[in-house]
Order: C-alpha cells, then sequence, then structure tokens
C-alpha cells in the first residue's frame, strides 16, 4: 500500500476532510477535558500527524502538551517532523519512527491522557481489535481519552463491537460522531481504570489486514 498517495487523498476526498475534522474537534476537546499540568499525547500509526498538528497549534493548552507522534513510514514522519518545527513544537512534541505495534516502542513515554487511535482500527483483524483495546490500557493515565475511527461499510454492527470492547476494558463512550455522507465513524472513550505496567517484549496488536507492517489508516 502506497501510504504517501493514500494521504493525498485529504486534498480531493470530502469524507477524508470531514472525518479529519471531526477528530480534530475531538482532539481539541480531549485537551480541553485533560487534567490541569502536562497532557501526554500519544498518536498511533500518526502517518504526517496532520491531525494533531492541525489542533494543537492553536489550542490554549498547547504548552501543556508533552506527544510522541510514532510511524513506521520514514517519509510520512519526516513530513510530521517538519510540520512540528514550522509551528514551534519541536521543544514539546517528537515524531519516531517506530513500529507502533510493539510495546518497546514506547519506552520512556509516559502515560497518555490523550491517545490518538485513528486509521487503526480499520486495518487491524476482528481477532485483534480485543487485544488492542485491552492492549490500550497498558498506555493510559486514569481518565485518559482516546479518539478513534472506523469506515462504516461494515454496517452498525461493527461499531457495536468496538464499542462492547471499549466498555468491557473500562472505557466510557463520551462521543460517537459521522461524517455527511456517513462513511466514517469517529469515536471518543474515557478511561476508568487505572494506570498499568507496560511489559516491553510484548507486541501490543498485528497491524494491516494481510498483517504488512506498511497498512495503515481505512
Amino acid at each position: 500500500m502506497d501510504w504517501i498517495a493514500w494521504h493525498d487523498g485529504y486534498r480531493t476526498n470530502d469524507e477524508l476532510k470531514a472525518r479529519l475534522s471531526l477528530v480534530r474537534t475531538l482532539i481539541a476537546h480531549s485537551l480541553s477535558g485533560a487534567p490541569a499540568g502536562v497532557i501526554a499525547l500519544l498518536s498511533l500509526c500518526c502517518g504526517d500527524a496532520r491531525d494533531i498538528l492541525g489542533s494543537l497549534p492553536t489550542h490554549p493548552r498547547r504548552t501543556d502538551v508533552q506527544g510522541w507522534l510514532l510511524d513506521i513510514n520514514p517519509t510520512l514522519i519526516d513530513t510530521a517532523k517538519q510540520a512540528i518545527i514550522r509551528h514551534g513544537l519541536a521543544s514539546s512534541v517528537s515524531a519516531i519512527i517506530a513500529d507502533a505495534t510493539m510495546a518497546s516502542s514506547y519506552t520512556g513515554v509516559l502515560p497518555a491522557n490523550v491517545i490518538i487511535l485513528c486509521g487503526v482500527l480499520g486495518n487491524v483483524e476482528r481477532d485483534e481489535i480485543s487485544r488492542l483495546i485491552r492492549n490500550l490500557r497498558t498506555l493510559c493515565a486514569s481518565s485518559a481519552f482516546v479518539i478513534w475511527t472506523r469506515h462504516t461499510r461494515g454496517g452498525p454492527h461493527q461499531v457495536e463491537r468496538i464499542q462492547k470492547e471499549f466498555a468491557s476494558n473500562q472505557f466510557s463512550s463520551v462521543k460517537l460522531l459521522t461524517t455527511p455522507q456517513e462513511h466514517f465513524n469517529i469515536g471518543l472513550n474515557c478511561y476508568a481504570g487505572p494506570t498499568n505496567g507496560l511489559h516491553q517484549d510484548k507486541r501490543l496488536f498485528s497491524f494491516g489486514l494481510q498483517h504488512c507492517e506498511n497498512e495503515k489508516k481505512v
């Protein structure tokens, strides 16, 4: 999959533009709702990070954010780094070439107050969704927000199953939005459990419907 070309779709596809706008809205909402002090932000399979880098620079709490943006594609990470510098965020936000599926990639990362999980659930096998959501708990601070997306082509039962998995792992549903032509759902959930330790030798999930390490963002 050519993910560089895929990102070009944001220039021409109205539903992708709408999805991005709603994700940015929920990022801003989550930053505003985070506890006082440092806001640890984590983006898994971040791509070029246009979601967070379209929200954070103008947000009132931008100076509170300590961010880690992970992706395995070096070209997309380079684009994210350029945007980070352009927005004056280099001292607080890091774009890192790393495999977001591996627990070892999160060494030194604070328990997150905001996690961005956009374009991931559509590239995870059905049996892997439970493992992914269960393992999110190891990355979360108490009351952390998780923002996620999923294409609607699988029908409403698909989102119901995702929400059920979140609920069984102590994530309550805060908002569930849909793009105008109803091609994408965008969800916001809040973690009600305790902060857990991270096992460094553990794979958190397998990415890609054929388990291809570079596949993402559906």
